[in-house]
């Protein structure tokens, strides 16, 4: 993993948020991408990998 990067994680007691621990919004099922749809990627770091 990089320094950037994030995880999805389930765990079993809550987790306390802080610095370096906090919550994502994650996609629904209407949150579906199409062909030929436009789109915005944001983001840090490098534009390819490695």
């Amino acid at each position: 993993m990089h320094r950037d990067d994030i995880a999805l994680l389930k765990l079993q007691v809550p987790a306390q948020l802080q610095k370096n621990v906090n919550l994502l919004c994650l996609p629904t099922s209407r949150d579906i991408a199409h062909p030929n749809q436009m789109a915005v990627v944001a983001g840090w770091g490098s534009r390819k990998y490695p």
